[in-house]
Parts: structure tokens; C-alpha cells; sequence
């Protein structure tokens, strides 16, 4: 059905554009999420990422609003036209949305924390974890453009056991003796990583 909706969308110059800049919110989220994984797992000294950081949120929330300013208004006008379409990208932009703030999140992380995140295996499961989800936001942006449902369901499913990886750290978090720091500092990694996985599945699951 979404192939169909897309196709449609691309017919009106409104709803192309609406695609083309959630797209858009899409490789913003992704450069967000792909540097400051680096940036905690390395912690390279002098790199200021903040500021660019937090420049591509600020293009993530202004497109986010802009667009389901935009869907009101064309359902205002139209309102028997692409409601489905609509519908559909008043979701995951907000699922776009949510994910770049969760980036930010672990920006704070990589603050508090102070030094690169090298906790022994607790690392090498956010680490192995970290290219697993870099390669699910090139799959979800494929998917979503071609209305893929194959790619769409390996997405969903990579999620639900990314959740389970993640929940399994905790508990070794939680039965360990590391220091309150590194405790702390590597659930929030744990808890971050799995809502942005979680949001990632949530576009997955549109098509």
C-alpha cells in the first residue's frame, strides 16, 4: 500500500517536498547518532561537536514542525485528499525527532562521563551495537523511499533484538562491582541507544 501512497505523493509538488525534507531529517539524525557514538567511544581531546551538534537538532525540529504545519494546512484544504500519506508522515517525523534529541542525550553522556567510554565488555557491546544501528539507518532511509516491506520487517526485527542486547547489559550492569561512574554513564548509553533503535523501528513499521 505505501508504494502506492508514495507514488501519489510524488505526483504533488507539496507532498514531494514534504518527503524529500523528512528524508532530509533522516541523514541529520544519522550524522548526529554516527559522531557522538565516535566521540564517546574514542572521546578524541578538542573536538567541539556541540555546536554542530545541536545545529542539525535545531534543522531537525524546524523540519518537523514545518512539516506537520504544512499537513494541516493541506488537509485543511484538502481534507478528503492523502490523508493516509499524511498521516503516515506526521508519525515518523516525530520519530525523527525524538531521535536526534536522544543523540543529544548521549552528547551528555560523553560530557559527564569525561574520557572515552572504555569499560571492557560493556563497551564492545555498545561498539558492536554502534555499526549494527549505523547500518539500520541506511536500511530504514532505503526502505522508506522504496516502500520496501522486506527491508522494513529485517528492520523491525533487528530492533526488537537490539532491545533484548541491551536490556541483557543492564542486567550484567546491574550484577557488576564497576564504579557508580561507569555504571551510570553505561545505562544511559544502554537506555539511549535503545529508544533511538526503538524510534528507528517505528519508521520501519510504517511500511
Amino acid at each position: 500500500m505505501l508504494r502506492e501512497l508514495l507514488d501519489a505523493w510524488r505526483d504533488r509538488s507539496l507532498l514531494n517536498k514534504m518527503y524529500d525534507e523528512f528524508t532530509q531529517m533522516l541523514n541529520d539524525a544519522e550524522w548526529m547518532y554516527r559522531e557522538v557514538c565516535e566521540l564517546l567511544l574514542t572521546g578524541e581531546e578538542g573536538r567541539d561537536l556541540q555546536k554542530s551538534l545541536f545545529k542539525r537538532d535545531i534543522n531537525i525540529n524546524k523540519t518537523e514542525r514545518r512539516i506537520r504545519k504544512q499537513i494541516i494546512e493541506h488537509l485543511a484544504i484538502r481534507p478528503k485528499t492523502d490523508v493516509a500519506p499524511c498521516l503516515i508522515l506526521m508519525s515518523v517525523v516525530k520519530d525523527a525527532e525524538r531521535i536526534g534529541d536522544y543523540c543529544k542525550n548521549l552528547y551528555d553522556v560523553w560530557r559527564l562521563y569525561g574520557a572515552p567510554l572504555q569499560v571492557g565488555e560493556f563497551t564492545e557491546t555498545i561498539s558492536e551495537l554502534h555499526l549494527d544501528m549505523l547500518d539500520t539507518f541506511g536500511k530504514v532511509t532505503k526502505a522508506f523511499a522504496a516502500a520496501d516491506e522486506k527491508i522494513g520487517y529485517e528492520v523491525v526485527e533487528n530492533e526488537l533484538r537490539y532491545g533484548r542486547q541491551l536490556d541483557d547489559a543492564v542486567t550484567l550492569l546491574a550484577n557488576s562491582t564497576l564504579p557508580t561512574k561507569d555504571a551510570v554513564c553505561l545505562t544511559l548509553t544502554y537506555r539511549h541507544m535503545k529508544r533511538i533503535s526503538a524510534h528507528l523501528g517505528n519508521i520501519a513499521s510504517s511500511i
